[in-house]
């Protein structure tokens, strides 16, 4: 496959030397905007050269009118032409800001205005930067797809979000968008994250799920080639680019699954789901009203994952076992009952966490360890 790669001025450029020899079994075409080149400096992009074609200006010596329609067969129409994928790593906040305001001044940013394919931006950058409004707004207009940024130490010094993904991470994201689109035609349904449960207008219960699991499942779906519905309680996860229901509760998670569970070939049940409500108070209950203890009155919430189970036709049903203890014993406990095809037992050491080990319970049990998207593949695969 053809990746272009365009490196901009920031310190994670170095980086991109590692990366580039991670995929060689590609073929690699990098532009260099003028101040990566000079960031970077000759001995790197010498070593760059070894494995791709390094292109820097975009307009080649000796250009003139009368060889116009010549150059562009090797400027930027080209380059646009030829890539299968086009990766921006790092990309500065210079670079995301001309992209999302339509401003093409270089080689690099004509290029990718040029381009139909599949455009990956992996951001890095100083955590002010990154969090200046102004980005995020750009962010935001920009139908590319968003690898990190991670959060720790930068190389100003700085700790918080803005350093790039890493190499690791970019490849795997690359590996997953050239991947079989195994589940082509696949209509796929998943529920994530927490739900909140009213105590009185102004207080509520809920868990530590983040969602991350549910949205890499239905993120990865998605480049596998299904078609994604993902019904979620409340996050402050990006949404990936799928169809969204945004619930609150049990119970409307519930019925939005049941609205969409018929037509569907897979449904995965990732949420936390509270398993108990408090009985609401219509109105705030007052600190100065009660004692120094406080005791709430729960009732049951229905078991989605039996409910769905009892619903089921030709669909293979997923279900989650978060445990503390006794994973795959527990985990085959709730297999049969809820009438599922699978459940995936999931340590609470994963909660909060990109990275995890999981046991895929069915007639057999298989353990994937990895990135949560590592884990969603590998289970996409299995089940399919």
């Amino acid at each position: 496959m053809n990746i272009l790669i365009g490196i901009t001025g920031s310190i994670a450029a170095f980086k991109i030397v590692e990366l580039v020899d991670k995929l060689s079994d590609h073929n690699i075409d990098i532009i260099l905007t003028k101040s990566a080149e000079k960031l970077l400096g000759k001995e790197a992009i010498d070593e760059l050269k070894k494995n791709c074609k390094v292109h820097i200006d975009l307009f080649v010596e000796g250009w003139t009118y009368k060889n116009y329609l010549e150059q562009q067969k090797v400027g930027h129409i080209s380059l646009s032409d030829k890539a299968d994928l086009v990766l921006v790593a790092p990309a500065t906040a210079n670079i995301i800001g001309k992209l999302a305001n339509g401003i093409a001044d270089d080689l690099l940013s004509t290029t990718i205005m040029a381009t139909t394919t599949k455009v990956m931006i992996a951001p890095a950058m100083n955590t002010k930067m990154y969090e200046n409004k102004i980005v995020q707004e750009n962010i935001k207009k920009l139908n590319y797809y968003f690898i990190g940024p991670e959060s720790g130490m930068l190389a100003c010094g700085c700790e918080g979000p803005g350093r790039m993904s890493s190499v690791d991470k970019i490849k795997e994201e690359i590996d997953l968008f050239f991947s079989e689109k195994i589940l082509n035609g696949k209509r796929v349904l998943i529920n994530a994250g927490p739900t909140i449960e009213d105590i009185d207008p102004v207080r509520h219960i809920s868990n530590k799920s983040s969602g991350k699991m549910g949205y890499a499942f239905a993120k990865v779906a998605k480049q596998l080639g299904a078609e994604v519905t993902l019904i979620t309680g409340p996050t402050n996860l990006s949404k990936p680019d799928v169809k969204v229901i945004e619930v609150k509760t049990a119970e409307e998670m519930l019925k939005k699954m049941l609205d969409e569970f018929d037509d569907k070939d897979i449904v995965l049940c990732s949420a936390a789901v509270a398993d108990f409500k408090p009985i609401k108070s219509e109105d705030k209950i007052k600190k100065e009203e009660c004692a120094d203890k406080i005791i709430l009155a729960f009732e049951k919430n229905k078991n989605i994952l039996f409910e769905l189970g009892k619903c089921k036709k030709e669909q293979k049903l997923i279900g989650f076992a978060l445990e503390t203890e006794n994973l795959v014993e527990n985990a085959k406990k709730k297999l049969d009952k809820n009438n599922c095809n699978y459940i995936i037992a999931n340590s609470v050491d994963n909660l909060d966490s990109d990275n995890g080990k999981v046991f895929v319970v069915g007639k057999e049990v298989k353990e994937i360890e990895g990135s949560k998207e590592k884990i969603a593949k590998q289970v996409l695969e299995l089940i399919n």
